[in-house]
């Protein structure tokens, strides 16, 4: 998708999907925050158990999240 941002002037930015219960998570999202037209991403939490969001491999990237959020 942010192939088609470089591409396409009408794309103004892109929200993703990354898998905040990979380990390679924190690789992967200071890889996309780089790229000028990443602008997010958004779990897909509807199809998931209540408690998904609870798990430590998921808290631990939510973690990585806000650290980076702060690096601007």
């Amino acid at each position: 998708m942010l192939s088609l941002y470089e591409k396409y002037d009408s794309i103004a930015g892109v929200v993703g999907w990354l898998d905040l219960a990979s380990p390679e998570f924190g690789k992967q999202y200071a890889r996309f925050r780089k790229h000028k037209g990443f602008v997010g991403f958004q779990p897909m939490l509807q199809d998931l158990p209540d408690q998904w969001l609870l798990q430590t491999q998921v808290k631990s990237q939510q973690l990585i999240i806000q650290l980076m959020g702060n690096e601007s």
